[in-house]
């Protein structure tokens, strides 16, 4: 019993430290602290991908909105 003791009090005495230090108010606030996308996409990323399968091939336009994903345009031949 007392070798489970004098392992168990530096293991809880790790724990408790590793708790304040992920759970105190500034780490929460820093953890909750996330930049929102803008309410319109800014600045999209736009080019021509080449793409094909077995028996044709075509071209894609698609944009990149950063914060947001990639939209789909157009397809030419």
């Amino acid at each position: 019993m007392a070798k489970l003791m004098r392992l168990s009090i530096p293991l809880l005495m790790v724990t408790l430290v590793v708790s304040v230090l992920l759970f105190s108010p500034k780490a929460l606030a820093d953890m909750m602290q996330t930049t929102p996308p803008p309410s319109s996409p800014q600045a999209p990323q736009c080019g021509w991908y080449e793409s094909w399968n077995q028996h044709e091939e075509w071209w894609e336009y698609w944009c990149y909105y950063p914060g947001y994903g990639w939209e789909y345009v157009f397809w030419s031949y």
